[in-house]
């Protein structure tokens, strides 16, 4: 899928250079939202966020992903078009989890965030 390299578990992705989202070729991210917290995604999000490009089920999201606190149960995504974002970094393996991650180190805008708004997923 890549045409490069996925990064080994072990390289810190902030040290990984910014790559373009045309590496995707086309594929979305997708980053798991905390359940309950509520957020406008009018404004896009101006926080690193960590983002992958496999859509898990919410019990299996966890274990692949390494998130934190992995018993809670993340039932939403919102979905993210790389090609609109300012850059990113990765790919890379996710330190004993087993999916592949990406940072994108300057967030998201508006305008990236498909729809605008969260997805459910079970």
């Amino acid at each position: 899928m890549f045409e490069r390299q996925v990064h080994p578990e072990w390289e810190d992705l902030e040290e990984i250079p910014l790559v373009d989202g045309g590496i995707l070729k086309g594929r979305l991210l997708v980053h798991y939202l905390w359940p309950g917290r509520r957020e406008d995604f009018s404004q896009g999000i101006e926080r690193k966020m960590w983002v992958t490009t496999t859509a898990y089920s919410a019990e299996d999201a966890s274990p692949y992903l390494r998130l934190p606190f992995p018993d809670v149960l993340r039932r939403s995504v919102i979905l993210i078009d790389p090609l609109k974002v300012r850059g990113l970094r990765g790919p890379k393996h996710v330190a004993r989890g087993g999916g592949i991650e990406f940072l994108l180190p300057f967030g998201a805008p508006a305008e990236a965030i498909m729809e605008g708004m969260e997805v459910k997923i079970w």
